[in-house]
């Protein structure tokens, strides 16, 4: 075997002989190197010396978020990862709990790469390029809300959801974009506030949204205000960019045959027929620091025909349905402001965050839920069979009294919370509407 997988697995356009190749390494390393992938497949009788290809993924059981999280965290990286040469991110959405994914920086690399490749094309204008991504992670105490990196032929400007949504907009007027992507709440956000403040300068080649469902009337405003093709992406941080949108069928996604192999499966776990909905289930091809291999997402999907109906570009990529689900609520201030659920999310991350930095959380919070029934109020659900710790009550009022002063939140400790048709548990519901005076003129400050 070598080291054609490996080196396999940093190639585009990958044909499907490539894809078997780097399966078969990543299986091999894993069952060598990572405990919860050999523990998993010993149990199951499981004999990769035997395994090809993408057909025999079906003989390797599946593994789910829940498994990861509970087993011990060096069980689910590769054995003696290189110091100081990994890097990680951390899950978010609505899957539930957070999972830390780590990588090498050169898998990193090539992900980034993956996704701006298909962005380059999507946006059909010729290099230099300027990404820009609006409402950005950016962790406190970094060397600013506005970051950029340059590497020509790209540009990429990430600014920071913790800005007010004006600077926000003023920011990526003087960015100029070639593309702008995001999450669909932070964009929408945005785009009202170009609108508000008549900014006609901001003229991207196509916007890109990843994340959440991208809803029809989002798409329009999107469209509207930038003026140009708005193009949904299906991403995870497990596996970077899943799926890509057709741009002749809007409810078409191309599977990321380069960074991934996708499975629709019902109940049972076998493979669903075009059309029938199931459940997600995605291998890594670029992960061998941290393998996701089989992984049960908790998206619902559909396979579709080689040849989807209304697709005419051509891709010979497998087809999925746009998935369900993914899609959080705004949260309406006291003010009747509305603002983008990631900021509110970011306050309870950083609250579960024990002493000793980013990579600790608190073992006793192992999922939490946002909810909002008035403008004054939000209840956080926490998953756990114990009282959350006294700093994280101070820590997440600290955090909602910095988003409003009249802003409070209660903290409740429960067994389960349910999950949705989609098999995702919403991360925040809002029951709120804004109403007639709703203004949308900042998203405000997380601290």
């Amino acid at each position: 075997m070598g080291k054609t997988g490996a080196i396999r697995r940093f190639t585009l356009r990958k044909s499907p002989a490539a894809i078997d190749a780097v399966l078969r390494r990543l299986v091999c390393d894993a069952h060598r190197d990572v405990p919860v992938y050999r523990q998993s497949w010993e149990a199951a009788l499981v004999r990769t010396e035997r395994f090809k290809g993408v057909e025999d993924l079906v003989q390797l059981p599946i593994i789910t978020k829940g498994d990861l999280l509970t087993c011990d965290p060096a069980g689910r990286l590769r054995r003696n990862p290189r110091k100081g040469r990994t890097v990680w991110r951390v899950t978010s959405g609505m899957s539930g709990a957070n999972l830390e994914v780590h990588m090498s920086r050169a898998e990193l690399v090539f992900r980034r790469l993956n996704l701006w490749s298909h962005m380059w094309r999507d946006a059909g204008r010729p290099l230099p390029l300027t990404i820009v991504q609006a409402g950005a992670w950016i962790p406190p105490g970094s060397r600013g809300e506005i970051l950029a990196f340059n590497a020509f032929p790209l540009r990429a400007v990430h600014i920071s959801r913790r800005l007010p949504i004006t600077e926000q907009a003023r920011a990526l007027a003087k960015a100029r974009p070639t593309i702008l992507t995001g999450c669909p709440s932070s964009l929408e956000l945005l785009a009202i506030e170009v609108a508000r403040l008549e900014i006609d300068s901001i003229r991207p080649a196509v916007v890109v949204t990843r994340g959440e469902i991208l809803r029809p009337q989002v798409r329009e405003l999107l469209g509207s205000v930038f003026r140009c093709r708005v193009a949904d992406y299906y991403s995870a941080e497990e596996t970077g960019l899943i799926a890509w949108q057709c741009p002749d069928a809007p409810d078409v996604m191309h599977v990321n045959r380069d960074a991934c192999v996708v499975e629709i499966l019902d109940e049972s776990g076998v493979p669903t027929r075009p059309g029938e909905e199931g459940d997600v289930v995605v291998t890594n091809l670029f992960n061998r620091t941290m393998p996701f291999i089989r992984y049960r997402i908790g998206d619902r999907s559909a396979r579709l025909p080689d040849s989807p109906v209304g697709c005419h570009c051509r891709r010979a990529e497998q087809s999925i349905r746009a998935p369900l689900g993914r899609s959080d609520d705004f949260i309406v201030l006291p003010s009747r402001e509305r603002i983008s659920p990631r900021l509110v999310d970011d306050i309870v991350y950083l609250a579960s965050i024990a002493p000793g930095g980013e990579s600790r959380f608190y073992r006793s919070l192992r999922d939490y839920q946002i909810v909002q029934d008035s403008p004054a109020g939000l209840m956080i659900r926490f998953l756990t069979d114990e009282s959350a710790p006294a700093v994280v009550h101070q820590t997440l009022r600290e955090g909602m009294s910095g988003l409003h002063p009249d802003l409070h939140c209660d903290l409740v400790c429960v067994s389960t919370i349910e999950p949705e048709r989609s098999g995702k548990r919403k991360r925040v519901i809002s029951s709120v509407s804004a109403g007639s005076q709703i203004s949308e003129r900042r998203e405000g400050h997380a601290n």
